[in-house]
C-alpha cells in the first residue's frame, strides 16, 4: 500500500524498532504494545526474490488488533538477495513505517498530576485523626509521597509498553511530581509530539489551590476581631 509515495507494511509481526523484544505487532498504522519472542526460521520460510511473502511463523496477531484486508506483496531483495536469513530482515527494515509512539495518555500521568488534592485529602485527615490519635495521623503523613511513587511507576511500565524508548526516571520525583512530570513532558514531546497535558493540569492544580488557600486566609483574617 502506498501513502504518499511510501510504502506502509500491512499489519504483521516485524522486528521490534524500540529493541524492547524479538517481535512488536504493526496495527498498519502505528506500533502496538503487543510483543513477541521470535520462532526458529526455517530454511525453507526464507522468502526468494519475487516471491510472495506469507506468514512464516506460528505467531497470531494479539486477541484485539483490528486487521483490515491484507493486500498480497512481492517480496523486493535489493542487490539481488542470496536466499539467507538476512533477506527478511532487510524487507522488514525497509517497510517505512512510523516508528515513533503515537500514545501519551497513562493513568499514571494524570494521577500523578493530581497528587496537590492528596496532599489536600491527606492534610484535612491529619487533622482529623490527630484529635484521635498521633500514631493515627503519622500514618497518614506518608500518603501523597506513596502515592507518587506508585503513579511514576505505572506510568513508566505503561510509556515502556507503548514503546518509548526513553522514559523518565523515578529519581526525578526526588524534585517532587512537578520535577518528574517536567521530565515526562519533555521525554514523551522528543518522541510522540504530544504529551503535556499532565504537566499543566499538575500547575493548574497549584495554583488554583494555592489561590483558594490564601483567600481563605485573608477572609478568616477579616473575620476574626482585631486584638
Amino acid at each position: 500500500m502506498a501513502e504518499g509515495g511510501l510504502v506502509v507494511a500491512p499489519p504483521g509481526w516485524f522486528t521490534d524498532p524500540v529493541g524492547r523484544s524479538d517481535l512488536r505487532w504493526w496495527s498498519g498504522a502505528e506500533w502496538t504494545e503487543y510483543v513477541a519472542a521470535s520462532p526458529a526460521m526455517r530454511p525453507s520460510d526464507v522468502p526468494r526474490p519475487g516471491s510472495v511473502l506469507a506468514r512464516t511463523s506460528p505467531l497470531i496477531p494479539p486477541p484485539r488488533a483490528v486487521l483490515p484486508p491484507q493486500p498480497e506483496m512481492l517480496a523486493y531483495v535489493p542487490f539481488g538477495g542470496d536466499g539467507s536469513g538476512g533477506t527478511m530482515d532487510a524487507l522488514r527494515s525497509r517497510s517505512l513505517a512510523p516508528i515513533a509512539p503515537t500514545r501519551w495518555n497513562t493513568g499514571g500521568a494524570w494521577a500523578l498530576s493530581a497528587t496537590p488534592l492528596i496532599g489536600v485529602v491527606s492534610g484535612v485527615g491529619i487533622g482529623f485523626a490527630v484529635t484521635f490519635s498521633v500514631w493515627l495521623a503519622l500514618s497518614i503523613v506518608p500518603l501523597p509521597l506513596l502515592w507518587s511513587v506508585a503513579a511514576a511507576t505505572r506510568d513508566c511500565r505503561r510509556l515502556d509498553a507503548m514503546g518509548y524508548g526513553r522514559v523518565p526516571s523515578r529519581w526525578w520525583l526526588l524534585l517532587g511530581p512537578l520535577g518528574y512530570l517536567i521530565a515526562r513532558t519533555v521525554q514523551v514531546r522528543q518522541q510522540s509530539g504530544h504529551g503535556s497535558a499532565p504537566l499543566w493540569w499538575h500547575v493548574g492544580l497549584v495554583v488554583a489551590l494555592t489561590t483558594a488557600s490564601l483567600v481563605a486566609r485573608s477572609l478568616v483574617a477579616g473575620l476574626l476581631p482585631a486584638a
